[in-house]
């Protein structure tokens, strides 16, 4: 095992988990897999809960609804309370090899209050790490955790399988490059730019105290470059907002997809796969506008100057049918007077610089003669070509025309089902109705979001030039006096530093995002059930693009299964290089995967994570007998748990 363990997870009164409660996790070499089975609310996510509520103070597996109703202290162990008393329980997580080289531990408190109602608090991280033989208290408990499992990667290690087929859903993109920032270890450099931007900008405003012209330029800068600011963080914060409403949609569509009515979960399914043919229509046409764009490029300078040529043509035909072309007789005429060594004026032609002349004219009829020739055989080419160019381009302009038709079609049936779903007011229907109404107007939102950001980026685009303009107008004055260069130098100082570390920067995210590319190819061939090879590619927009067999599949042309594969395949190339070896554990790892790819990832995952500590939690309908088969020789420790009257109990296997 290369990889530190869990060795146990423990606690008390920890939700569902009523009293003491302990999990012995230690795997070896050839036994790393741990298998935690529940059903369905039989506390599996909890036990993921507890070692994040322990880490990192915050549950990240379970919805508000659920942290807001239900305390952290076990609701049997409060039923025993007064109101005004408080109970206290705590989750426990011990980490090292063979035995525990630290034990993190968080407690937490509940109160109730006179109302019934229940209000509760968190402690501090603890922490007791090995020191030789002995356990000792230490005092850094969050920056021993960051060395082991930092906040920003844990959820590469800790994650809710069901969760993985979401990732790859609008606005895959920006999670793919929060994920590879992730694993960049590249704060520090961040930082540096933070440091040295600051520095420039204090060395700048030194020289607005400066007699001359060069105060009044320093405030105009400055203020240009606080506008930048500004526009800057608008735009970060529409980015947030839209990424929330995003969310918020996804959140309407899964509750409309788990409607109690079967009509309202068909069309909520229907809108989801009209929604995948838009977007790759919305790719085609995209496509197809580059095309067309391609054809007009080529043709329009044919086309333009088809007059020309069909004039051209005309004219050359004309001098074919007079006999003078081609026109034979100057060559003739030119001989004779060469020959004579006399011009028809009677001026003597003996001179041997006008006798060059002569020869050189002669030349010159005749490159002209076989261009005329040339031209009277090209044009009718060209004009054949430019025909060819502007069937081409009709061609694309109807390709595009029917797209966007197609396009039209299928919003047409998407605003079909908004409109069905907003229409069901009856008192069944309530619920559905309220859901679509909402979700109109975070589609709305959205739009409008979309809409402020392309506008910023423009905004910034234009700032940015008036920024360095009124920069360049800075320096120049800043260079007119020969007491403020020693100044103007620190800043171009700063300011080369700046660039070095940002490109350094750059360096290292290429450099990640490329190993994340090819990690992510080897993983997802080595889990898919198929028989087939696939390229993948990760574009610099952190784009995933996947290519098969005979041509790319789309990502929303990815079965539900496939995506899950892709995201597992994706989660498991930022762990490997986000350089820390800690155990994984999933929750729900093959909840939408249907028999066949099942076994096929049962098969591979202990593989696949050899040398790493894998704990799985799965549903009974996971759990197989052909599943258990393929993992059995791979599982370190077994567990049940069973969940009667509102208390989790674990059961050994």
């Amino acid at each position: 095992m290369d990889t530190i363990q869990f060795l146990s997870i423990e606690g008390r009164d920890y939700r569902q988990y009523n009293g003491e409660f302990k999990l012995d996790l230690k795997v070896s070499d050839d036994k790393n897999v741990n298998v935690i089975e529940g059903q369905n609310g039989a506390g599996k996510s909890n036990l993921l809960n507890a070692i994040t509520l322990c880490f990192y103070d915050d549950e990240t597996h379970i919805d508000d609804s659920v942290l807001e109703a239900d305390p952290l202290v076990n609701l049997k162990r409060l039923d025993d309370l007064d109101p005004g008393d408080t109970a206290t329980g705590y989750v426990s997580v011990k980490l090292g090899d063979e035995k525990p080289d630290y034990i993190f531990t968080r407690e937490f408190t509940t109160a109730k209050q006179p109302d019934g109602s229940y209000s509760g608090s968190t402690g501090d991280l603890q922490l007791k790490q090995r020191i030789g033989e002995d356990m000792h208290d230490m005092d850094n408990a969050n920056a021993q955790l960051n060395q082991i499992l930092p906040t920003g990667v844990h959820e590469y290690f800790l994650f809710d399988g069901e969760q993985l087929d979401e990732f790859f859903e609008d606005g895959y993109s920006e999670r793919v490059k929060e994920g590879i920032l992730d694993v960049s270890h590249i704060e520090l450099l961040n930082e540096s730019l933070d440091h040295l931007e600051q520095v420039q900008s204090r060395l700048e405003k030194q020289s607005s105290e400066f007699e001359g012209n060069v105060g009044e330029a320093e405030a105009v800068y400055r203020a240009e470059k606080e506008t930048l600011q500004d526009l800057k963080s608008d735009r970060d914060t529409a980015k947030t907002e839209l990424e929330e409403a995003r969310e918020r949609r996804d959140e309407l569509d899964k509750d409309l997809r788990q409607s109690s009515q079967e009509d309202v979960r068909e069309k909520q399914l229907e809108r989801e796969r009209l929604r995948e043919r838009l977007d790759d229509t919305q790719e085609d046409l995209n496509d197809a506008k580059q095309k067309a764009g391609s054809a007009l490029a080529t043709a329009g300078i044919t086309v333009y100057n088809a007059d020309a040529l069909r004039f051209g043509l005309t004219k050359l035909e004309e001098l074919e049918q007079q006999g003078e072309l081609p026109p034979k007789i100057q060559d003739w005429f030119i001989d004779r007077l060469l020959e004579r060594g006399k011009c028809i004026c009677g001026e003597d032609l003996d001179n041997e610089t006008r006798k060059e002349n002569l020869q050189h004219l002669q030349k010159e009829v005749a490159d002209i003669e076989d261009e005329n020739i040339d031209g009277k055989i090209r044009i009718p080419d060209l004009l054949d070509e430019v025909d060819s160019q502007v069937q081409d381009l009709l061609d694309e302009r109807t390709q595009v025309e029917e797209l966007r038709e197609k396009r039209g079609e299928i919003q047409g049936e998407i605003d079909d089902i908004s409109a069905f779903l907003q229409q069901k007011d009856t008192i069944d229907a309530e619920d559905a109705a309220a859901l679509e109404q909402q979700r109109e107007e975070v589609n709305k939102r959205i739009e409008e979001l979309s809409h402020k950001i392309g506008k910023l980026e423009r905004e910034i685009e234009d700032q940015q030039d008036t920024v360095k303009e009124k920069k360049a107008e800075w320096e120049t004055e800043m260079e007119k006096e020969d007491q403020h260069q020693i100044l103007l130098r620190r800043v171009q100082f700063v300011e080369e530093a700046r660039e070095e570390v940002k490109t350094i920067r750059t360096n290292i995210l290429d450099q990640v995002r490329s190993e994340t590319e090819d990690r992510l190819e080897e993983y997802f061939n080595e889990l898919i059930w198929k028989d087939e090879s696939y390229e993948i590619h990760l574009t610099e927009n952190y784009e995933v693009e996947v290519q098969g067999p005979t041509a790319e599949k789309k990502l929303a042309s990815l079965s539900a299964g496939e995506r899950q594969i892709l995201a597992l395949a994706f989660m498991s190339a930022l762990s490997r290089i986000s350089g820390f070896s800690a155990p994984i554990v999933i929750d729900t790892p093959l909840g939408r995967i249907s028999s066949k790819p099942r076994k096929r990832i049962a098969a591979q995952l202990p593989g696949y994570l050899e040398g790493r500590q894998v704990t799985l939690m799965m549903t009974d309908e996971e759990y197989t007998d052909d599943v258990a088969a393929l993992l059995d020789g791979h599982i370190a420790n077994e567990y049940e748990l069973q969940y009667n009257d509102e208390t989790t109990q674990v059961i050994p296997q």
